[in-house]
């Protein structure tokens, strides 16, 4: 019984490890995430000055739309590009006043977070850069 107890423990934490990235998984054997100064990102890294610059431009165009409440009680606020939806609010903020945060590269383009205080209080998608 304490084998199989052992067994399963092991096969447990070799399942979580692959499930993260473990040995021979993906590319770099960690689904391509790498270590940066400014935390971890994964696909092709953009410079900090382009995504900053791509991200106050599309905060000049954007305007807020819907507003909607989760059931947890958190305020979503959608950010508008047109009739597109291209981020989120978690704070009713002016998006002339947040400032840019971490981001990542994902599949469909970078991710950046929006930060007032040093808080983070949304998120806008870049399309990929070419």
């Amino acid at each position: 019984m304490k084998r199989l107890a052992l067994a399963l423990l092991c096969i447990g934490i070799a399942g979580s490890a692959l499930a993260q990235g473990g040995p021979g998984m993906g590319p770099g054997m960690g689904f391509g995430w790498k270590h940066g100064p400014r935390g971890y990102w994964s696909g092709q890294e953009v410079p900090r000055e382009k995504i900053e610059s791509g991200a106050k431009a599309l905060l000049e165009k954007a305007t807020i739309g819907q507003r909607w409440t989760s059931p947890r009680g958190v305020e979503h606020i959608q950010i508008m590009l047109g009739n597109e939806i291209v981020g989120h609010l978690w704070e009713s903020v002016d998006l002339k006043t947040v400032e840019i945060g971490a981001s990542w590269s994902g599949r469909w383009g970078q991710h950046v977070q929006l930060e007032k205080d040093k808080k983070v209080v949304g998120m806008i998608w870049l399309p990929p850069q070419g």
